[in-house]
């Protein structure tokens, strides 16, 4: 039991540790804290020491640092910015479902007849990655698929999801700048130069910030208890495509408050929530799911994740989508609106969180119908 806790007292609390070695450390801080909370995540799965009641705490402080960062990434971001970016946003929104569907196609080719359900496991990983795990829980139940094969997806998704986010955060974005448009940004370049400038990443538990810091998280707090409040008496659970949709909206409200515009570290916080949620995360990937190896299910599912990406980038190459457009429409996809402030703040970018959240909802929206249209197709057409 005490173990426990202090798994989850260093869970919240070294990645503070991670964030003060980048400000001390330029080369740490070249890294980045996120990749670096990853990759801790990764060892402490690996070395084999954490509980079975560690997960559940790891679930817990995951799904509790996604709550109260959103808001908190949200306050001060301009809705004219999505305006000015919806038309390229949306096309790449089009652009991912139509390479998921594509990749999918060409997995059917390659193993139906290997794979028992076939077509079931498609349309869980089209809800999968057009919306995220609420889709996947849903389809099924939905298409009635077998518990052990839904963990298993679940587990592979994992492990390719890991793989997939370090790609983007480190490797993805500088090989994709050569390949991509590069981001036109919707301020000057001088007083965009001077917002990051005074915007990048300090330490929001520093003494002469400790007041706003904590106007900033009561805050937070308030709004993902309304959230989730809300959800339970409309739904009578959690749902989180409902919570999201609300959090978003009130987080985007409160932020037009010139109250809550004055909170100018609420997005050091909200990124420091985001390190906490990154090694939480990754720290769930386990060893295990490599004994008993489905290898057809899992390149499968490696497929469809890492294929999706790239033609999604090669459409964007035709299309001329910039990086960073396709990068977070991407992410949003397939990993869902969390994710989203993790590769924006890794591309240095804070003009893509709203668009990006926002293409996640609607992949939170539309990710059951298209499972199971794709199933359907699979199933009797193709």
């Amino acid at each position: 039991m005490i173990g426990d806790i202090i798994f989850g007292v260093f869970l919240v609390v070294f990645p503070y540790l991670i964030l003060r070695s980048t400000l001390k450390y330029s080369f740490l801080d070249k890294i980045g804290a996120v990749v670096l909370c990853f990759i801790s995540g990764l060892f402490l799965s690996f070395i084999g020491l954490i509980s079975e009641n560690g997960a559940i705490i790891q679930e817990t402080i995951m799904n509790l640092s996604v709550l109260i960062a959103l808001p908190l990434l949200l306050f001060g971001r301009d809705v004219k910015q999505f305006k000015n970016l919806a038309g390229k946003t949306i096309l790449s929104l089009f652009l991912g479902l139509l390479s998921l569907v594509i990749i999918l196609v060409i997995a059917k080719l390659i193993w139906q007849n290997k794979i028992d359900d076939f077509s079931k496991l498609s349309g869980l990983l089209v809800g999968l990655y057009t919306g995220g795990t609420p889709n996947l829980a849903a389809l099924q139940v939905a298409l009635e698929v077998d518990p052990a094969t839904y963990l298993i997806v679940n587990t592979y998704d994992l492990f390719f999801g890991a793989i997939y986010l370090l790609f983007m955060m480190t490797f993805g974005k500088v090989l994709f700048r050569f390949i991509l448009p590069k981001f036109k940004k919707s301020l000057d370049n001088k007083e965009f130069e001077e917002i990051e400038y005074n915007e990048r990443a300090k330490d929001p538990f520093s003494f002469k910030n400790l007041k706003t810091t904590t106007k900033s998280l009561f805050l937070s707090l308030f709004i993902a208890t309304f959230s989730a409040v809300i959800s339970f008496l409309i739904t009578g659970k959690l749902s989180m495509l409902l919570l999201i949709l609300v959090l978003t909206s009130l987080s985007l409200f409160a932020g037009t408050r010139k109250s809550v515009k004055k909170l100018d570290k609420s997005f050091d916080l909200g990124m420091y929530f985001i390190l906490v949620f990154s090694i939480a995360l990754a720290s769930m990937v386990r060893t295990e799911m490599f004994y008993n190896l489905n290898q057809y299910i899992f390149f499968f599912v490696g497929f469809t994740v890492l294929g999706t990406f790239f033609l999604h980038a090669i459409f964007s190459s035709i299309f001329r989508i910039d990086r960073d457009t396709t990068f977070v429409t991407s992410t949003a996809l397939i990993c869902s609106p969390p994710f989203v402030p993790m590769i924006a703040n890794s591309l240095n970018n804070k003009e893509i969180i709203l668009p990006g959240i926002s293409v996640g909802l609607i992949g939170y929206a539309i990710g059951n119908y298209l499972g199971v249209t794709i199933f359907w197709i699979f199933e009797n057409i193709l």
